[in-house]
């Protein structure tokens, strides 16, 4: 009988040591000894078996099915598969064409009587409940991981790496330079894609050789690891690894690049103050941001505690002056100016006077309207667009 051996591990840990070979030396052995000829070896390294979608598993099986082998030979079904549909489904194939799966470690699956065929169903049935409660295992320990601090897993993002003890530590190659790009974006002189463009004619690149693109810095400056948190199914948590960056200048990095529109996949906000607010305890002006997406801000830098509103309570509050305004032309009176922008075309449908939006419309745009009294702000001004308001 002419077999082909299919070898299979499904971590690089595994790759890296002796299962492959294992494998592949006791089916070798098993064949000698009941006479048959081993004509090719399939390996397939680092790939798991919960799916069929695996290239030397598919020319596998095409090339035995289609006559170049009577068998394939395993060393345990589950190499084969780890849930039972796709166990049921190519066993099925293979004897369809006359072709058979032989196990060295479970001979009874390895005639053609109905007791075999019983087992083999029941067979894959364990390998999948063994593969579903390993995940669930797995998973379970990963989130208690997490809740104590220590990162569950997964590729580090550059500027970190491992020490012996598999601890997260700083890498000195790359922390620096990640450290320092935060700052000097945080100043407000560069777009993602002139920054991009410094780091490449700076001749910054990863450890393969390729430059540190636009799209790259925007994954690296969205990234709340460089803080000291990780997201781990869908939670944020604090994790126990040295930040590279003070949360101020992760902040003010989150501002720019919400302001500019670099969001990534994310549906940009709209922040209908944008522009507008001025803060009053340091002197510059506020820019929204989202705070873990969800909840928003008006926010302002400084040497001292960030200077925050919340973004809804404040828009409603203006959208309410301007509501309260009927018309008046009396300029004298407005104690609280708006510089008109594109936000304006946003404002005007949320008021209810008519006649209201008509005065707007006519006389303020595209210049500058005012807010009624009654609303003072104290620790807010807007920018004034007439000095006479």
């Amino acid at each position: 009988m002419r077999v082909v051996i299919y070898t299979r591990v499904s971590s690089a840990e595994q790759v890296g040591g002796y299962s492959l070979e294992a494998q592949e030396e006791q089916c070798r052995q098993w064949a000698a000894t009941q006479g048959y000829e081993v004509v090719r070896v399939f390996v397939e390294p680092g790939v798991s078996a919960r799916t069929d979608q695996r290239p030397a598993f598919q020319a596998m099986i095409q090339i035995v099915a289609a006559g170049a082998a009577d068998a394939v030979l395993i060393h345990k079904s589950d190499r084969i598969a780890r849930n039972l549909l796709d166990w049921l489904v190519y066993r099925d194939r293979l004897e369809t064409a006359g072709k058979k799966i032989l196990s060295v470690t479970e001979p009874f699956l390895n005639d053609d009587s109905a007791e075999s065929r019983m087992v083999a169903g029941i067979i894959g049935a364990v390998n999948e409940f063994y593969s579903a409660n390993l995940s669930r295992e797995v998973t379970k320990g990963q989130s208690q991981k997490a809740k104590s601090g220590r990162f569950p897993g997964g590729r580090l993002p550059i500027g970190y790496t491992r020490d012996l003890d598999k601890n997260i530590i700083i890498d000195p190659k790359y922390a620096p330079v990640i450290a320092q790009a935060f700052v000097a974006f945080a100043g407000g002189d560069y777009t993602l894609q002139s920054w991009g463009e410094k780091s490449k004619a700076e001749g910054l690149a990863k450890d393969d050789n390729k430059p540190f693109t636009a799209p790259y810095w925007q994954r690296i400056f969205r990234n709340r690891f460089y803080i000291g948190e990780f997201a781990w199914r869908g939670e944020l948590y604090t994790g126990d690894h040295p930040p590279l960056v003070n949360e101020e200048t992760f902040t003010a990095v989150q501002q720019l690049l919400d302001e500019r529109g670099s969001g990534g996949s994310r549906t940009r906000h709209f922040w209908l103050l944008s522009g507008l607010l001025w803060s009053t305890v340091y002197n510059k002006k506020m820019s929204g941001s989202l705070t873990r997406g969800k909840y928003g801000y008006y926010r302002a830098l400084g040497p001292g505690p960030e200077h925050a509103i919340p973004a809804a309570d404040l828009e409603a509050r203006v959208i309410e002056l301007l509501s309260n305004i009927r018309g008046s032309t009396n300029r004298s009176q407005w104690s609280l100016a708006m510089r008109v922008s594109d936000n304006l075309g946003l404002v005007v449908p949320h008021l209810e006077q008519p006649d209201l939006k008509r005065f707007l419309n006519q006389v303020f745009l595209p210049h500058s309207i005012c807010i009624a009294p009654g609303g003072s702000i104290k620790e807010y001004r807007l920018q004034v667009g007439f000095e006479t308001c």
